[in-house]
């Protein structure tokens, strides 16, 4: 049974920029989808591919590509994996380029986040050496040279030495020997060519930007930094259809790639008659780090069921109960598992106002089992309780998920895995339950309001797909009979254990 309250939205901020101070390296990935792999923690993906891998570190790693936002997936027949700052694509052959993300048929767009960029200036581009003109490869240097320059308008933007720098010497040849003709060339596979002059932001008279075939450069006269806007997150952003900023979001609306990203779908794609020959499943899904949230505890019985001879079952033990099995379940299968409690208790044990409107209540201890996701970065959430009501001849099983969330179809295809699973492991044990199938929170507490730690309402909302399962009415003398035997709870457990594995690996 849920206790649920509502709280004012809270607003996400998003970011252009990612600072490039140093930070942790990649570590070998251990889990099962990407043995060998390089695998980044800050973002949760592994580059996988060999080739996607040799690619990234012999042109210059996180400083040209920064951290992987995808795991490889298909994109209009070919294989491809996103970075924040370039999409590597997988030839037929077997060698790998970068998209041309800013052509017209992918990212053309030129206002993100308050920022407006220039767009293609076809004057310009025609100026450039024809790709079967005489001696192309120095000739067409020679004119990114022209084009992209170091001082503009007695600024210095550092244009082309930050296009000649991109990947270095030790990248390229690390066993030392270097063949510097080579390098401006492996800048260009990076950059492609300018596709604009330099040019003042309309709304910001300290940013100058230049356009690029696969990226703009970004000058900054307050730091004096010049560098590449990491736009490739934001076509994933537009892909999915999530954390957009509104000037985005409005350019993108027409975009075939625009809120793509639907798990309810064959594909997980959302409109597949846009974007032929691909295959979004599981792309933007990072390495699991779940959240095991046992309803309930401490004072919070929620609800319960005494039997003739004076046993009483309450929703706080089982619950717990249920999410530690889950728990040793996920974590033999090598999945990272976070419980907001083992014991019976609040979360919010200490009484704090965690929520800070002056006041300490439940909505407090709901708030940090939220927070608690949050900041473990977790990818998926899972609420578990056991369903109440004053009709005592209600029984089944319900998942719920809250559809006022972005990542919702996310949140629902989860809760429909948990209800398959639920149905299907109880029947195992030989208890038929009544299945009254998933439905959203607000069909629960009325409409426009949500369960607390599923929905926007939170003071801090939670920021993962997510569900809350009711496994089955401790009101129900049925229900609470077949709560009693040991196995009801192992095989509740099993089903949420096999969900969760069933949502990252199919």
């Amino acid at each position: 049974m849920v206790v649920w309250l509502r709280r004012g939205t809270a607003l996400l901020a998003i970011a252009i920029l990612l600072s490039v101070a140093p930070r942790p390296g990649p570590a070998r990935a251990d889990s099962a989808d990407a043995p060998a792999s390089l695998y980044f923690p800050q973002t949760g993906f592994a580059i996988v591919d060999p080739r996607f891998a040799d690619f990234f570190i012999r042109r210059g790693g996180l400083r040209t590509f920064g951290y992987p936002v995808s795991r490889e997936f298909t994109l209009l027949g070919f294989p491809v994996q996103i970075f924040q700052r370039a999409v590597m694509q997988r030839y037929p052959d077997g060698h790998v380029q970068l998209l041309n993300l800013l052509d017209t048929g992918l990212f053309p767009f030129t206002q993100v986040n308050g920022a407006e960029f220039p767009g293609v200036d076809p004057r310009l581009t025609a100026t450039a050496p024809q790709v079967d003109s005489p001696n192309y490869s120095a000739a067409i240097l020679k004119w990114v040279k022209a084009i992209a320059p170091d001082r503009w308008n007695g600024i210095p933007v550092a244009f082309h030495q930050t296009f000649v720098s991109t990947v270095s010497p030790r990248d390229v040849f690390p066993t030392g020997r270097v063949n510097s003709s080579l390098l401006t060339g492996f800048d260009l596979e990076i950059w492609g060519v300018p596709t604009s002059r330099p040019a003042f932001d309309p709304h910001n008279s300290k940013f100058v930007y230049q356009r690029f075939q696969r990226g703009i450069l970004h000058y900054d006269a307050t730091t004096g930094v010049t560098q590449g806007i990491l736009l490739a997150d934001y076509f994933k952003d537009v892909i999915m259809g999530e954390r957009l900023p509104k000037d985005l979001a409005i350019e993108a609306q027409t975009s075939p790639f625009f809120a793509q990203y639907n798990p309810l779908k064959p594909g997980w794609l959302d409109r597949p008659n846009d974007l032929p020959n691909t295959d979004l499943t599981r792309a933007f899904e990072p390495s699991p780090i779940i959240v095991l949230d046992p309803g309930h505890g401490g004072k919070e019985i929620g609800a319960s069921f005494t039997f003739p001879d004076g046993t009483v079952l309450r929703e706080k033990d089982l619950t717990l109960q249920i999410a530690l099995k889950t728990a040793a379940l996920l974590r033999a299968a090598k999945i990272p598992v976070i419980l907001t409690r083992t014991t019976d208790s609040w979360v919010d044990w200490q009484m704090k106002d965690v929520d800070g409107n002056g006041v300490v209540n439940l909505a407090d201890d709901l708030q940090m089992r939220v927070d608690i996701a949050n900041n473990a970065h977790a990818t998926l959430f899972l609420s578990i309780h056991l369903n109440g009501d004053d009709n005592s001849a209600i029984s089944g099983t319900t998942m719920y998920y809250d559809a006022a969330r972005p990542f919702s179809d996310r949140s629902e295809y989860f809760a429909g895995l948990l209800d398959r699973e639920a149905v299907a492991q109880l029947a195992q044990i030989g208890y038929n339950t009544v299945n009254r199938g998933v439905q959203t929170d607000s069909q629960a507490v009325g409409q426009d309001s949500h369960f607390y730690v599923l929905g926007p309402d939170a003071a801090r909302p939670i920021q993962m797909p997510g569900a809350l399962a009711e496994g089955l009415f401790l009101t129900n003398p049925h229900d609470a009979a077949q709560l009693r035997d040991p196995r009801t709870l192992d095989a509740l457990a099993r089903a949420y254990a096999r969900a969760i594995e069933l949502y990252y690996s199919g």
